[in-house]
């Protein structure tokens, strides 16, 4: 496809073995950069479906799904990590019968670079594996589903998104960072 076109590749399991071998490079690269941090405690790439890549600024972004999480991890070819940053809505507008005022790119929101593969792999809330699939039920240590914030793993997660967002917010314009 030409190389400005927004969605580049859709790819599934139905697709030749080629093309799937090709977009697991990009995970590959993120098993590599987290082998043995505590982030990726129970990342495992058989956990990762791939769903697309979307070339933005002439770089693709792989869009992949864990299978029991349903969160997304977005890296680039070189396994960069990337945030999707959704578009701001019209409060007023119920979404119903109005016009468009934008192009359908400009409604599909921002990527923003991640500073590392660990806090693309918090995004994916692996802590809750343990409840989630039953080969890690050990790993519960007698915590239910709803007690799951007491577990060590979380409480260590919890920690690190808290301090990836207080960076990322005295990150933003007007907020008194130096």
């Amino acid at each position: 496809m030409a190389e400005d076109t927004m969605f580049d590749a859709f790819v599934g399991d139905d697709h030749n073995g080629d093309t799937l071998a090709a977009c697991r490079v990009p995970l590959d690269r993120v098993r590599i950069a987290v082998k043995g941090k505590a982030c990726a405690k129970y990342f495992d790439v058989a956990d990762m479906m791939y769903m697309f890549s979307v070339r933005v600024d002439g770089v693709a972004l792989h869009h992949y799904k864990h299978r029991d999480t349903r969160r997304y991890l977005i890296v680039d070819d070189n396994g960069s990590p990337h945030l999707w940053i959704p578009p701001i809505r019209d409060d007023d507008s119920d979404g119903e019968g109005d016009e468009a005022t934008h192009s359908e790119l400009d409604d599909m929101g921002t990527f923003q670079d991640l500073p590392s593969v660990g806090e693309a792999l918090d995004g994916l809330y692996l802590f809750e594996l343990p409840w989630l699939k039953p080969e890690l039920e050990a790993d519960r240590r007698g915590l239910t589903w709803d007690e799951r914030s007491e577990h060590p793993v979380a409480k260590a997660w919890y920690r690190r998104r808290m301090k990836a967002m207080r960076r990322r917010w005295t990150d933003l314009p007007g907020t008194g960072a130096a």
